[in-house]
């Protein structure tokens, strides 16, 4: 959920767009505008499940990269819309109607790939797109066996899964699906041992003296 800018809006007559973050932007989008270090970002028109308002917002790739996140899904998942007169659907995951704009940034030069541009599942008219390897793989009645190979991480049953759905680069697909998991399972444990590393901080200059634990944790803050 963002919070509101209503502080902004209020004072400029021209409506905002909501490409960045749920921030206002008087701007068209521009790729270069919304991400500095980024190599992909698409333009997604997004809708509230709640009151229909329709927002342009800027996707960026997380776990996976987006034309993988396409490909697995046959959708991009956007998140929450920006904040709009304080709609209960501000806290409610967007509807996603279309990919409007794909950008990926080669040799430090944005440009743009129009083939990943479509209707995506929310949409009217949706006829299904590019099928989605998951669609594949329910429609070859192999779902049950695709989630216990995915959970025992074997990549050799996964591969003939989908090649028996036919999905194309099929390895490619079941190797990238157990490196989205590694990253996260990696993630996961990065935070667990932050969240453990500031308790003992914590923990540990609560026993200190005022100017002692000025002496010790300085060092740890400085290093960050």
């Amino acid at each position: 959920m963002f919070i509101a800018y209503d502080d902004i809006t209020q004072r400029i007559p021209e409506p905002p767009e909501w490409w960045l973050l749920g921030v206002p932007r008087y701007s068209q989008f521009h790729p270069h505008d919304a991400s500095v270090y980024g190599s992909q970002v698409a333009l997604v028109r997004a809708r509230c499940q709640f009151c229909h308002a329709i927002f342009d917002v800027a996707e960026f790739p997380g776990h996976i990269d987006l034309r993988d996140q396409l490909a697995l899904y046959g959708d991009l998942f956007v998140g929450d819309p920006p904040s709009h007169n304080g709609c209960i659907g501000e806290a409610m995951q967007s509807e996603t109607l279309q990919v409007l704009e794909f950008w990926v940034k080669e040799s430090f030069d944005w440009q743009r790939l129009n083939k990943f541009e479509r209707l995506l599942p929310d949409a009217e008219g949706y006829d299904g797109g590019s099928i989605s390897v998951m669609s594949r793989v329910a429609d070859a009645g192999l779902s049950d066996e695709f989630e216990r190979s995915h959970r025992q991480k074997d990549e050799a049953a996964l591969r003939k899964i989908l090649s028996d759905a036919g999905v194309e680069n099929f390895t490619h697909i079941a190797r990238l699906l157990l490196a989205i998991d590694r990253r996260k399972q990696l993630l996961h444990l990065a935070a667990e041992q932050t969240a453990f590393s500031y308790s003992s901080v914590a923990a540990k200059s609560a026993e200190l003296p005022r100017r002692r634990k000025m002496e010790w944790i300085w060092p740890l803050i400085s290093r960050r």
